[in-house]
């Protein structure tokens, strides 16, 4: 079935992340998700729902780094240039106006750390029958904006 409608596919914003896999002891017992690639283990742990545990993190761009506030700055001075060449579309001044503001503001979040248990790195696989876990970083208010098209 096909459905047009109106604004889907508009105003995309992927959250940029980098992750860092590292192997765990071989010699110790570790329970990760990378135990899925058993098909006996995946199959129990489909049965009883199991959870994997992740511990996350947040805090504000400004306790991330010191340069913080000539970024922000610097930010504010790129969404003000693109407001004035008037190629933004209705609403998205809107919505950069109140990314920079989140960005300024220590009580809200705008990085995320997170540690998953197993290996969540794209540029290479894990080996098998090892263990992992992976510290993540992620950008949850990035500025760029884009459209998937069908």
């Amino acid at each position: 079935m096909k459905v047009d409608l109106r604004g889907v596919g508009q105003n995309i914003q992927d959250h940029t992340y980098l992750g860092v896999s590292y192997e765990l002891n071989p010699n110790d017992t570790h329970e990760t998700y990378d135990l899925m690639h058993n098909p006996e283990f995946a199959a129990e742990a489909e049965r009883l729902h199991s959870k994997v545990c992740i511990s996350f993190a947040y805090f504000p761009f400004t306790s991330a780094t010191s340069d913080a506030p000539a970024l922000i700055k610097k930010a504010a001075e790129s969404v003000d240039m693109l407001k004035r060449s008037g190629k933004l579309k209705p609403g998205q001044a809107d919505i950069l106006n109140k990314q920079i503001q989140t960005f300024k503001d220590d009580m809200l979040p705008d990085l995320e750390i997170i540690a998953f248990p197993g290996y969540f790195t794209t540029v290479t696989a894990p080996e098998a029958a090892k263990s992992y876990v992976t510290i993540l970083i992620v950008l949850n208010h990035p500025l760029s904006h884009g459209t998937i098209y069908l």
